[in-house]
């Protein structure tokens, strides 16, 4: 078989179609996927951190953009249940508000009628909940809230970012466990922690041994505080050897030390992102695929208008689709939905490099400028394959009876149909 360059490729020996049609009841686990009692599925997020806001002060333009993404088959959104003022001047959401608690019920509402469920973040600032008490009052509040729409929930972050100084700063890892079991005892949702920088932050929040506590919050020693979902940024640092394609592969790396089996790609590169910006829908495609084959269960689409939506910190892009690669990335992950097995984040990685049924190449991890990374997942004979970085034709020999079908990215047009 020879792949011919310049084209990036997915290759499926064998597909089997994602099921469609609504999703119902509360999402839980099955190993490291997602499933429901519509079956199980590979759940595609975008970030929308202004929902709340928006619906309370732009309630049409929320609804726009909730179309948007319903009709590219995206599953969840992803927002704050409380941020600012300090950096989100004019998108605080503020459990101060007097109709606070029919905002972020309709918020989360007008999401699931769109077929949208909820990723919520309860913390994305700390500002209006300054002390451990107040904290754990607003949780309470915010579990009293998703208890009778808890199936329109995906699942629950306690804080974004938790070692900003502005959210719970380093330290405040047992009070987000704490925070955590009481979550864990009032919902039936599965729930994450937060992100952290490094492995070693990692331990201290997702460690098997709950650090000393730092606070003077009640004991959660009762509950149950080991969460099954971990939350990861990968990195953005897209200036070493892999350059931009790093943050495509990064997810082959999960778990780190300490996490959990199951973890969501939360907050990756993407149209806008800070620290490092990546607009090229092959890419972001990939990424998404890789994800997936990688064994995480779900994916979040990260743009700066789906950070700010507009405001003094927009750099202009107010909408979804005011990125110029937004519809192309878009409807790369509706069709990426289409291909994908709804069970695919539970199949079995293969070592990175090797091409499953077919012989060894001799120059193909790791992943180079000058050569292809392979990143494949198989299950009952049927197997995925990723391919990045081909810059040049590459001839496979199989090691046995295969067939397989070839899709191009990013549009994920079929190429070639093989049978060897």
């Amino acid at each position: 078989m020879r792949i011919a360059a310049p084209l990036f490729l997915v290759i499926l020996l064998a597909p089997t179609l994602a099921s469609a049609g609504p999703r119902a009841d509360v999402v839980r686990l099955d190993g490291t996927g997602f499933v429901d009692d519509g079956g199980p599925f590979p759940a595609l997020g975008a970030s929308l951190f202004w929902a709340v806001w928006g619906f309370k002060q732009d309630r049409a333009r929320l609804e726009e953009n909730l179309e948007t993404l319903a009709g590219h088959d995206v599953d969840f959104i992803r927002y704050f249940a409380q941020v600012g003022p300090k950096y989100w001047e004019d998108r605080t959401v503020d459990p101060h508000w007097p109709d606070y608690d029919e905002m972020l019920a309709g918020a989360i509402d007008l999401a699931y009628a769109h077929g949208l469920r909820t990723e919520l973040t309860i913390f994305g600032g700390t500002d209006n909940t300054p002390d451990p008490a107040s904290r754990r009052a607003f949780v309470e509040r915010v579990c009293t809230i998703v208890r009778p729409r808890a199936e329109k929930v995906i699942f629950i972050e306690i804080a974004n970012e938790y070692y900003h100084d502005s959210i719970f700063g380093l330290g405040g890892e047992p009070e987000i466990r704490t925070l955590a079991a009481l979550v864990q005892s009032a919902l039936p949702n599965l729930v994450t922690l937060s992100a952290p920088r490094s492995d070693e932050e990692g331990c201290a929040l997702y460690g098997p041994t709950p650090p000393a506590p730092a606070s003077p919050l009640p004991s959660a020693s009762s509950l149950q505080t080991t969460v099954s979902l971990g939350s990861i940024h990968f990195s953005r640092d897209i200036h070493q050897a892999e350059g931009p394609w790093r943050p495509v592969r990064l997810p082959w790396d999960y778990p780190p030390p300490c996490f959990p089996r199951a973890g969501v790609n939360n907050e990756p590169i993407g149209p806008g992102a800070s620290v490092a910006s990546d607009e090229d829908p092959t890419r972001l495609i990939a990424a998404a695929i890789s994800t997936f084959l990688a064994g995480l269960p779900a994916y979040v689409y990260h743009s700066h208008a789906g950070i700010w939506g507009g405001g003094q910190r927009s750099h202009g892009e107010v909408n979804l689709l005011d990125h110029p690669t937004a519809a192309a990335t878009l409807a790369g992950y509706a069709r990426m939905k289409q291909l994908l097995p709804p069970d695919v984040a539970t199949w079995e990685k293969s070592a990175a490099g090797r091409l499953p049924f077919f012989h060894p190449h001799a120059a193909t991890t790791p992943p180079q400028p000058s050569l292809p990374g392979i990143y494949a997942t198989c299950h009952a004979g049927r197997c995925i394959a990723l391919l990045i970085g081909v810059k040049d034709d590459l001839t496979f020999t199989a090691a046995s009876e295969v067939v397989l079908r070839v899709y191009g990215l990013p549009a994920l047009s079929v190429e070639q149909d093989l049978s060897l």
